[in-house]
């Protein structure tokens, strides 16, 4: 098994498992182990429940502007924020 030689170029890896670094094509975790397992090398991404409109008024404001921007939208107010993420996910 190999070890990430931090006295050589490296690099670092981000939404990944058990990865943080990336060398010579190999993936290393954070204490420099080789990553080997692919189930460990896959996204850390879940599948998020889509909130309910109750969830999106319990929200603060600047919560709804940020989803809104992620779904390329313009932010004007609240309620017409939580329509436009209602619509989006009919």
């Amino acid at each position: 098994m190999r070890t990430l030689d931090k006295s050589r170029s490296f690099g670092q890896v981000f939404g990944m498992v058990r990865v943080r670094y990336w060398q010579d094509g190999v993936y290393f975790d954070a204490s420099g182990q080789e990553v080997k397992d692919e189930a460990d090398k896959a996204a850390d991404v879940e599948a998020q429940p889509q909130p309910t409109r109750e969830e999106l008024e319990g929200m603060h404001w600047t919560k709804l502007k940020t989803l809104v921007n992620a779904l390329d939208l313009e932010y004007s107010n609240k309620d017409e924020a939580i329509e436009a993420i209602l619509e989006r996910q009919a």
